[in-house]
C-alpha cells in the first residue's frame, strides 16, 4: 500500500481465516430439506429420497415435500408420508416455485455459502 492510497490495507487470507467469527447454529436437526415433485412418474425415486433422507446419519429438523400442481400425488404422498410436511406449492408452477415454497415454510438455519 502506498502512503497516498486512501483506503486500508486488507487482511492477509491466513489472519482472515483465523479471526473466529459467529459460526451458523450446524449442530444436529438444525438442517431443513427440502424435495420438490410434480409427477407420478418418479413416485419410487420419491420414495427412495425420502427414505434417503431419513436414514442420514446427521437427522433433519425437518423434511418438507413440495408438490407442484398435482393433486393426486399430493394426496399420495400425504398417506404415504406421515412423518414428513407435505405442502402443495403456493408459487408460480416450476421447479423454482416449488423451492421458494419449501423454503419460505422451512424453518431450519439457512446455509451461509
Amino acid at each position: 500500500m502506498t502512503p497516498e492510497s486512501p483506503r486500508s490495507p486488507r487482511p492477509s487470507r491466513a489472519a482472515a481465516a483465523s479471526r473466529p467469527e459467529a459460526a451458523p447454529d450446524t449442530s444436529p436437526q438444525s438442517v431443513s430439506v427440502v424435495v420438490c415433485a410434480h409427477t407420478n412418474d418418479r413416485w419410487d425415486d420419491i420414495v427412495a429420497g425420502q427414505a434417503g433422507i431419513a436414514a442420514q446419519s446427521y437427522p433433519a429438523l425437518e423434511s418438507i415435500l413440495v408438490i407442484d400442481r398435482n393433486p393426486q400425488l399430493l394426496a399420495r404422498a400425504l398417506e404415504a408420508f406421515p412423518n414428513v410436511r407435505v405442502i402443495e406449492n403456493a408459487g408460480r408452477g416450476g421447479a423454482s416455485g416449488a423451492r421458494n415454497t419449501g423454503v419460505a415454510v422451512a424453518s431450519g438455519v439457512p446455509d451461509p455459502r
